[in-house]
């Protein structure tokens, strides 16, 4: 006999849900072919207009994403950024940049086709 393990509400919640979702998207899509090949215009609008209008929703939506990605949204991605922003220890404390270099400027020599990072 096989075990089965218990599944958690929210999981088979939001499965019922993408598969009734996936079901109305097809039955919709059906129904407007079977509606176009009777010669009824199941969309109330022209083809120029939905053209704009998918052009609309993907650029609010590839905004919308950007801004998400680059930008410490939630509470979570200010606490990471928070945690990994690094001190300026050489700034705080000068006595402590006699192991560092970073006054040395790099040149950056890609005759060869190869970079080669040297001190100028």
């Amino acid at each position: 006999m096989a075990h089965h393990e218990k599944t958690s509400t929210p999981t088979v919640t939001r499965e019922r849900l993408k598969a009734f979702s996936t079901l109305a998207a097809s039955l919709t899509l059906t129904i407007n072919a079977i509606l176009a090949l009777l010669g009824y215009s199941p969309l109330p609008f022209t083809d120029t207009q939905a053209g704009t209008a998918v052009s609309t929703v993907l650029m609010v939506g590839i905004n919308v994403y950007a801004w998400w990605k680059n930008q410490n949204v939630s509470s979570h991605a200010i606490s990471v950024a928070q945690a990994t922003t690094i001190p300026n220890t050489t700034a705080s404390n000068p006595s402590n940049n006699h192991d560092q270099n970073n006054d040395l400027p790099l040149s950056l020599d890609v005759g060869d086709g190869h970079v080669d990072m040297e001190a100028a």
